[in-house]
């Protein structure tokens, strides 16, 4: 069996047992409550006190691409993307229903297997637990150009919510090829670059959809049920 070893440092976070003394990061809690077939699994973890290091053993194989490479060297078509976010859109409603929120939903995260065509989502180091956050969250970094606006205007911002505008962020860049914000400060002044997504390079249905969730107005933005129904996503043509 192929695998991916992950090392990163010691993170006390959540007890494995009632005792307090054994502690686990976010990471590793939140991965052993997740099986879905579009997320990365978690095959075995392990703590070196040696060296204050957590192991993790994660799911992989050699057919594996990460989705950036994939669009560098490949031009998707809607349909492609389609497929793409469909998936991921079903890993996102699993990770809800389990009470996990990913909140780094991005090219860089997303593998697609070159010959299967399913994807697998990765990398929840900023993960957090989805069913005790309150209705705003502040994220671990202020680095991630596919967070929401209302992240830096406001320091906080709706999981919901939050992911429609990074699957608008995502379907964005895979059918333009390029990103729709350069930096953090692009996001906070809603400087989205239309320039690289013209209306007529995509359908009318991709590019309404596009439009409703890059709304900088939370109470405007698609919300996210109506996103996974959407006639573009469920490949319905819109009259």
């Amino acid at each position: 069996m192929e695998a991916l070893l992950k090392t990163i440092p010691y993170s006390p976070t959540l007890p494995v047992t009632t005792s307090t003394s054994e502690l686990i990061p976010i990471e590793v809690h939140n991965l052993l409550k997740l099986s879905h077939p579009n997320i990365q699994r978690l095959l075995d973890f392990s703590y070196r006190s040696e060296t204050k290091t957590w192991t993790l053993t994660l799911e992989y194989s050699s057919n594996w691409e990460p989705l950036s490479d994939v669009l560098r060297a490949n031009y998707l078509d809607e349909d492609q993307v389609r497929d793409i976010i469909q998936q991921l859109l079903s890993a996102v409603v699993h990770c809800f229903n389990n009470g996990v929120d990913h909140r780094d939903i991005s090219i860089d995260n997303i593998y697609l297997d070159l010959e299967t065509n399913d994807i697998k989502l990765g990398n929840f180091q900023l993960s957090a637990i989805f069913s005790v956050l309150p209705h705003s969250l502040k994220p671990l970094t202020s680095s991630l150009t596919s967070a929401p606006p209302e992240l830096y205007r406001h320091g906080s911002y709706s999981p919901q919510c939050a992911v429609v505008w990074s699957v608008g962020c995502l379907l964005f860049e895979l059918l333009s090829g390029s990103k729709p914000l350069l930096s953090t400060a692009d996001a906070a002044r809603n400087n989205v670059r239309w320039e690289m997504l013209p209306p007529n390079s995509v359908s009318s249905d991709a590019y309404s959809l596009i439009l409703q969730c890059l709304n900088p107005n939370t109470q405007h933005r698609l919300n996210f049920d109506k996103l996974v129904k959407h006639p573009w996503i469920v490949n319905e043509t819109l009259v």
